[in-house]
């Protein structure tokens, strides 16, 4: 129930005038709709070992509920769901991180639930504990970047200002390539 205040005052024919004021009590429809969510897909090929984050809109008519309000499912394909919960960063933004020890191959499986007040759960329609959301995982880069180089064509003399050919790749990226 929420309680409003309010005043009345009357002046009758004669400029005398009354004031009360009162308590009203206004009594809401129960609240049966869920949090909306909308979950942000995980893109495949995350590195095993690295931490991932998760994040989700939740939209609320009400009040989200007092204790971990939203939170993150992460399992193992086929495995028990184990529990992150998610922290609100902003807006209607919350975030949550599946953490490094979880991310293993070959994928990962995950939704997101957020409770109201009422205790009315409600998840992303395309995300659920039955039909989750998955993401692959790949094996962590454990190998140097390849490199491949090429001489000046050349012979160049001392004080003159080479410039090798230079090629990296690296399956996780390359960071940066330094000549000395």
């Amino acid at each position: 129930d929420t309680q409003i205040d309010g005043s009345v005052s009357t002046t009758d024919a004669a400029g005398n005038t009354a004031e009360d004021t009162a308590e009203l009590a206004v009594r809401l429809p129960p609240d049966v709709a869920a949090p909306q969510v909308l979950v942000a897909q995980v893109p495949d090929g995350q590195v095993a070992g690295a931490a991932v984050e998760v994040v989700a809109e939740i939209t609320e008519d009400r009040a989200l509920a007092a204790d971990a309000p939203v939170v993150l499912y992460h399992r193992a394909p086929g495995g028990q769901f184990a529990a992150v919960p998610m922290a609100q960063g902003g807006d209607d933004l919350w975030r949550a991180e599946i953490p490094a020890g979880a991310v293993n191959e070959p994928a990962v499986e995950y939704y997101v639930e957020a409770t109201d007040a009422a205790d009315n759960a409600g998840n992303d329609p395309a995300l659920t504990a039955d039909a989750p959301g998955r993401f692959s995982v790949t094996p962590q880069d454990q190998a140097g970047p390849q490199l491949v180089h090429e001489a000046p064509a050349e012979p160049t003399l001392a004080g003159d200002d080479v410039a090798p050919g230079v090629l990296a790749a690296d399956p996780s990226g390359v960071a940066g390539v330094q000549i000395t």
